[in-house]
């Protein structure tokens, strides 16, 4: 699923049984992005959810061969439940009456300035609206 948020794009994906970080195994989400920040973005709004969760991408020389060329270079693992109540609170985030705008202001007070995340949903906007009419 792809998700555009005021914190950045995603693509979410179901997993396999993934040993996680506590060493436990279980069925897991992987929410990945071209950009770290995104990551990062998410992962303040929802510390206590998916703080402790570590990134992983080409940067991480553990990680660096697996995921160079990779459409999404990061991606951080999370158990499906976890995933399941972030989808619920990010439908709850939905409080502003203009996404775009929401996405300029979130940007102007976080690191998804440093990418080209409102650029790239006006092509998306403008490239659906040459569609749709």
């Amino acid at each position: 699923m792809w998700i555009f948020t005021q914190h950045g794009f995603f693509s979410v994906v179901r997993g396999n049984d993934t040993l996680l970080a506590d060493g436990s195994s279980q069925p897991t989400v992987q929410i990945r992005a071209r950009h770290r920040e995104h990551i990062d973005e998410l992962q303040a709004r929802f510390q206590a959810e998916i703080g402790a969760y570590p990134v992983v991408g080409y940067d991480d020389p553990e990680h660096e061969e697996e995921f160079r060329y990779r459409d999404y270079e990061y991606r951080i693992f999370v158990p499906e439940p976890v995933w399941q109540e972030l989808g619920k609170s990010l439908a709850s985030d939905v409080t502003y009456s203009n996404f775009k705008g929401q996405v300029y202001a979130s940007g102007v007070e976080s690191r998804l300035s440093e990418t080209p995340y409102e650029q790239q949903l006006y092509r998306v906007y403008h490239t659906m609206e040459r569609q749709d009419r």
